[in-house]
């Protein structure tokens, strides 16, 4: 189920973040043995919620189960639906709907920030429809709602939103609506304080713009009308409890998508960037399966359709699995060769985080002996000390000949290599292919100048 590589880049900063916090330090760092300075890892300063959850799963099993995180997030969430749809007496087979959603089972086999989030999902529907109405049912559910926040910003508009509106069709409690709030906040303003020097640190990775919406239309349209199967439909008919809440908050939550710039079919294809971008709306996943079940509570199906209808989720489920595997098992190959080989040696690639060649170098699989940044290579004191120094100097890099916008990032690479090589013999030692149209180089430097 879990293929031990990166899947996506992001996971580079999350994993690396969490290390350092089960480590008790604030960042992950390496020592660079030519100038025996500290280097810290070159990571995007995310919220860090996601990273604090992965931390909890390392300090306790290792950084190799680090996944288990992931596994735990969707059997718990999925229990806490069921719980939740059984005590309301809906229709619980629409459970299955969870598990033919193809990003669930992608990102179900990551680090990502996504499952977390179903997790707090299912637990907020869970304590919205099976508790009974109480001021102390909404001090928690306001608690769940800013503290989503800590994992993924926009989950505030779907959980926050529900509470809110809420709030202002009832209008009682507002004391413990306002101090579930704030006490849901205070992990991300302690957390960001210590990390960050700042309580109120904010990342807009992308943007939002209403001139993304063309583009970005397509993409939403099939998330939520076929990966979940006729969502919008289901969502927009829900008139069970807390109707207008979760209409409202859902259709909120997917309209601000519509507006979000990232779009990852520029980089990754329109099919691949189908599943990546569904991500965002797995926080979504309960509430339509919870529109679903409450649309069909008191109907009934026969055994054989029931069964067929098993049959097709497991395959959907196993093939999706699948599909993971093998993109997970390419990156996973490469990775444990490069660390089984040059792990004793001095090796060169791009720290900035620029290109992707860190998907391949996973801390999982290894550590190196030495590691610098490809800039290094121009800097002829450095290189005088580590070509004296060690036995073996390697540069590593990827190399992408189908993706436009990628082949111009590993040519700003390149071009440092080209230059190097004016002063040292660079010669190409083995050539690993990743997949059509992107290979991995390692490239030996030698002990010798050129001039």
């Amino acid at each position: 189920m879990f293929p031990m590589g990166w899947l996506i880049s992001d996971e580079y900063t999350y994993v690396n973040q969490a290390i350092a916090i089960s480590q008790g330090n604030t960042s992950l760092s390496f020592i660079d043995e030519i100038t025996n300075a500290v280097i810290p890892y070159n990571f995007t300063r995310y919220t860090l919620g996601n990273s604090f959850w992965i931390a909890i799963w390392v300090k306790l099993f290792g950084v190799q189960c680090i996944y288990l995180g992931s596994l735990f997030g969707i059997l718990v969430g999925s229990w806490l639906l069921y719980k939740g749809l059984q005590q309301v007496g809906y229709f619980i087979p629409a459970l299955c709907l969870i598990f033919i959603y193809p990003s669930l089972e992608f990102f179900g086999s990551s680090t990502m920030s996504a499952i977390p989030s179903f997790l707090l999902s299912c637990l907020f529907i869970y304590g919205l429809i099976a508790r009974i109405e109480s001021p102390g049912k909404w001090f928690w559910l306001c608690l769940l709602a800013s503290f989503s926040f800590w994992i993924r910003e926009t989950n505030i508009v779907l959980l926050g939103g529900i509470c809110f509106i809420h709030f202002l069709q009832d209008r009682r409690w507002f004391g413990y609506y306002l101090m579930g709030a704030l006490v849901g906040l205070l992990p991300r303003l302690v957390s960001s304080y210590f990390f960050y020097d700042d309580p109120f640190y904010y990342l807009l990775a992308e943007s939002f713009g209403w001139s993304n919406i063309a583009e970005n239309i397509t993409i939403y349209a099939l998330l939520s009308m076929i990966c979940m199967p006729f969502g919008l439909v289901f969502l927009g008919a829900y008139i069970g409890r807390y109707r207008w809440p979760i209409v409202i908050s859902t259709f909120a939550y997917l309209s601000l998508y519509l507006t979000y710039s990232f779009n990852a079919s520029t980089y990754s294809g329109f099919s691949k960037g189908i599943i990546l971008m569904g991500r965002f709306l797995i926080p979504v996943l309960p509430f339509f399966v919870l529109s679903v079940a409450w649309y069909l509570r008191n109907k009934s199906f026969n055994k054989v359709f029931t069964s067929l209808f098993f049959v097709i989720v497991m395959m959907a489920m196993l093939g999706m699995k699948f599909q993971v595997y093998q993109e997970g098992k390419v990156h996973k190959e490469v990775s444990n060769y490069v660390y089984e080989n040059y792990e004793d040696s001095h090796v060169f690639f791009d720290l900035s985080r620029k290109t992707n060649i860190l998907r391949y170098l996973n801390p999982i699989h290894g550590e190196f002996a030495n590691q610098s940044d490809m800039t290094k290579l121009l800097d002829k004191g450095y290189m005088t000390k580590s070509l004296n120094k060690s036995r073996a100097v390697f540069i590593l890099q990827t190399v992408n000949t189908e993706n436009t916008a990628k082949s111009e990032l590993t040519g700003s690479i390149q071009s440092i290599i080209d230059e190097a090589s004016e002063i040292y013999i660079i010669e190409l030692e083995k050539e690993l292919k990743i997949k059509p149209g992107l290979k991995l180089q390692i490239l030996k430097i030698e002990n010798r100048k050129l001039k």
